[in-house]
């Protein structure tokens, strides 16, 4: 007997759930929290399984100041915490999702440690001394966002201190560890395990600066390393413009870009004489690029949000539900390398209770994926992918008014 679908409600707060997962440091079992949008969900990610290794071993030891650059959720300080370790923990978050969990992670330590102090913030935005600084960089971000954010490892990390790299083999570890070279004094690879690698490095030494900005587009506009389609218009993008040019009017309306990237769905809504709008992005990177793009344009902002749960609660009034007469999306259907088919049902169910009865969702998806199915379960849903155009699907869902 075929089940009936769960509502867009149900399926954003199975969305907002962070879920229990444990970390094994040898005999020590941590208890974590994790959710859609962090690395590794439902488990752990990768790099902590190697971490456990070193640490298992007495390779490292956290000390002092340390900061969690490993976009993992609080489990170190959580590790820390039971191990009756004296660690001042920051925790440099770059998404809402980890944010979130990180959080949820934390509230579960019944006892014991200092709190750690965690941020929304970039590598390059944290600033301070540190004793210790364990990394894993975004690899799918590309180069120019490892690097950046080598050399913000660089900069916050004390004379006599111990930063820690982690990173697989097939995501360019060994040509990391050659970058780190320009950086440190000593580069020392102390564990490999499953195709990780984890190195040590030590005495970081000055170089030149690494503006985390890119080079102006061809609108004028520079985005952030790592943030999509940062070095390239999307061809994505580029279809549903094409398409909402001739067919969205959104003078005076209300219009939500979820998922905002860049923000040039944004800007492009700005343009046509939207009255409102907002542009959000669980990247921090994200946001902070569309936020410098839409400066200055009366009734535009980008949020920081996991969907239509803002960083910011004061921002809860910029997403409320069934507020906007139009939404725009390009969605990611990716976490790190991983397909996560929950992210994609997520963005569905956020477009379909942010709209208005009546409203309009138009979206730009991978042929492959299967978003007409999605949509058509709350929608009367159109095709309107351009003519000769065969990689991306465009689709325009109608909510209804019931």
């Amino acid at each position: 007997m075929e089940t009936s679908p769960p509502r867009p409600d149900v399926v954003l707060a199975d969305h907002r759930r962070c879920d229990a997962a444990e970390w094994r440091v040898g005999a020590r079992s941590i208890a974590i929290r994790t959710k859609v949008g962090v690395r590794g969900h439902p488990g752990v990610d990768g790099a902590l399984v190697a971490l456990a290794e070193a640490l298992r071993r007495g390779r490292l030891r956290p000390a002092g100041r340390a900061l969690d650059l490993t976009a993992t959720p609080a489990a170190l300080p959580a590790w820390a915490a039971a191990e009756g370790l004296a660690v001042t923990w920051t925790l440099a978050l770059s998404s809402v999702a980890l944010w979130r969990a990180a959080h949820a992670t934390w509230s579960t330590v019944a006892e014991g440690g200092e709190a750690p102090t965690l941020r929304a913030a970039l590598p390059w935005e944290v600033g301070g001394a540190f004793d210790t600084v364990l990394w894993r960089p975004p690899a799918d971000r590309g180069w120019r966002r490892l690097r950046a954010e080598l050399a913000a490892v660089a900069a916050v990390l004390a004379p006599d201190g111990a930063a820690v790299l982690l990173q697989h083999k097939d995501e360019g570890a060994q040509r990391a560890e050659r970058d780190a070279r320009a950086r440190f004094d000593e580069v020392e690879t102390i564990g490999r395990e499953g195709g990780w690698r984890v190195t040590v490095l030590r005495g970081p030494r000055a170089g030149e600066p690494v503006d985390p900005w890119g080079p102006p587009d061809a609108e004028g506009g520079r985005s952030l390393a790592g943030v999509f389609a940062a070095d390239r218009p999307d061809a994505g993008t580029d279809a549903l413009l094409a398409v909402l040019a001739e067919r969205s009017a959104v003078a005076g309306a209300r219009v939500l870009d979820l998922g905002c990237g860049s923000g040039r769905l944004a800007l492009a809504a700005a343009a046509a004489g939207a009255a409102e709008v907002t542009a959000v992005d669980d990247d921090l990177a994200a946001v902070r690029t569309a936020s410098r793009r839409l400066a200055g344009i009366a009734g535009a902002r980008a949020l920081a949000a996991d969907l239509l749960d803002p960083l910011d609660p004061a921002d809860a009034a910029r997403v409320e539900p069934g507020s906007f007469d139009e939404v725009w999306c390009n969605p990611p259907f990716h976490v790190g390398r991983q397909v996560v088919g929950a992210l994609s049902r997520a963005f569905v169910a956020a477009a379909h209770e942010a709209l208005r009865p009546g409203g309009v969702a138009w979206f730009v998806v991978n042929r492959a994926l299967p978003y007409e199915r999605e949509l058509a379960r709350w929608a009367r849903v159109e095709n309107a992918t351009p003519g000769g155009e065969l990689r991306y699907s465009v689709w325009r869902a109608a909510r209804g008014r019931g």
